[in-house]
């Protein structure tokens, strides 16, 4: 799918903003641009400001250079255009040969999903906590409808006796793809439905149709997970990048109160948790952007 297509396809839905002839779109209260993070961006602050107080996101994030030296910030990507379960660590290949044994992998297009999905979606959320809120089955229909109408969505099926357990969707764009989804029934874990599921999704990508690189995201600053670790042990590699970031006037308002700070001592964490995890959130995002402020970038 073009660059353009996904733009169309999310302005539907979402305010998406042009700036030197690149679109951009707000996610949890982040602007960032929708091209692949390896293209090189021209930035015009000026126009990026107003960008911000138009879409109301709090600030503006992309990433400058690729295959940068080690630095504070990454995509996990795997970029291996022979990705083959030779070259994985000898756990990792146990793991991968013991869920393939009992474990179908296969695409599965909309409608069929739409109609199906619904009880692995759901099954996820027993094992989110109590904050996590899931959509209805008729949320999740609609939202699969919506889905349906761009072209670069694929989503990827782990079955078990001819019964979906897991999932995962990929957003095929340009010469990239990036895995944004991933669901599973937590009683089938011993099956390692993710292992197959990850292995033979990332080999058909690289190997059969070729692209550049398969992505599992960007460092992950606003909670705890151990999942991007876990993609390293199939092949993913910590792709170094700068950030580089725009700050709303309420956001450079926030942070310089030193709230992320004396917020604890004072009970805001007790008050408020949800707010302050996104404030330390992006305090955690400047902090890394500064490291890196001036250091040579690559392009």
């Amino acid at each position: 799918m073009k660059l353009q297509e996904y733009a169309e396809y999310l302005a539907k839905r979402s305010p998406v903003v042009w700036i030197e002839g690149v679109p951009w779109n707000v996610y949890r209260s982040i602007l960032q641009p929708l091209s692949p993070p390896h293209q090189p961006i021209k930035i015009d602050r000026a126009q990026l400001r107003d960008a911000l107080r138009r879409t109301k996101a709090r600030l503006a994030r992309w990433s400058e250079g690729w295959d940068t030296p080690p630095c504070g910030w990454w995509h996990v990507c795997c970029d291996d255009r022979e990705y083959d379960l030779a070259k994985l660590s000898r756990n990792r290949r146990r793991s991968i040969k013991k869920a393939l044994r009992s474990v179908e992998v296969r695409m599965v297009d909309r409608p069929w999903f739409n109609e199906n999905g619904y009880e692995v979606f759901a099954a996820s959320f027993e094992h989110y906590g109590p904050g996590a809120v899931k959509m209805t089955r008729e949320q999740f229909v609609q939202a699969g409808r919506n889905a349906a109408e761009c072209p670069g969505y694929e989503i990827w099926g782990a079955f078990i006796e001819g019964k979906m357990v897991a999932y995962m969707t990929c957003l095929v764009l340009e010469d990239m793809v990036e895995v944004i989804i991933n669901k599973w029934m937590y009683e089938y874990r011993s099956a390692n439905p993710n292992d197959a599921l990850e292995y033979t999704l990332t080999r058909h990508y690289l190997v059969e149709r070729g692209v550049r690189y398969v992505t599992t995201g960007r460092r992950v600053v606003h909670h705890e997970t151990n999942v991007q670790e876990s993609d390293l042990t199939f092949g993913y590699r910590r792709v170094y990048c700068h950030l580089r970031l725009e700050m709303s006037a309420l956001a450079a308002l926030v942070l310089r109160s030193g709230v992320a700070t004396w917020g604890k001592y004072v009970g805001l964490w007790n008050l408020a948790p949800h707010t302050m995890r996104n404030i330390q959130a992006v305090k955690s995002l400047v902090d890394i952007a500064r490291s890196s402020s001036n250091a040579a970038v690559d392009r």
